[in-house]
């Protein structure tokens, strides 16, 4: 009986310490697990990240062009915005003189927890 006490002390303490360092490392896991599921996900865009932005087989036509610009000014403007000045997100820097011009297209702010790290971190976006 007393060996049997003894043995189950033992492993209590071990799962205890276990529980410890996965609570420590917590985030860590999570991140990680994210990334590889990520690019997981993408692959095989990544490795052709650093040669263009988009990939279209035959190039985009001008309207897709403009587009993809639009996109990518918006997703910047308001990651740029909420670093800065988060109360005047809409009052973007087109139509200088109207307020609210953000609010004239497609606000993006849902795409923004994906773009912000990527784009607040290199604060730069190769288009070419």
């Amino acid at each position: 009986m007393l060996l049997l006490g003894r043995s189950s002390f033992r492993i209590t303490t071990l799962l205890d310490g276990v529980h410890r360092v996965l609570e420590r490392w917590r985030p860590s896991i999570v991140f990680a697990a994210y990334l590889v599921l990520s690019l997981w996900w993408v692959w095989p865009q990544p490795i052709m990240w650093a040669r263009r932005a988009a990939f279209a087989p035959r190039g985009l036509d001008d309207l897709g062009q403009a587009d993809f610009y639009l996109i990518t000014w918006a997703l910047s403007w308001v990651s740029h915005s909420l670093v800065t000045d988060p109360a005047n997100v809409f009052n973007a820097n087109t139509f200088f003189p109207a307020p609210l011009s953000l609010a004239f297209s497609e606000s993006l702010l849902g795409y923004v927890p994906f773009f912000a790290p990527v784009y607040l971190t290199f604060r730069t976006f190769r288009t070419s």
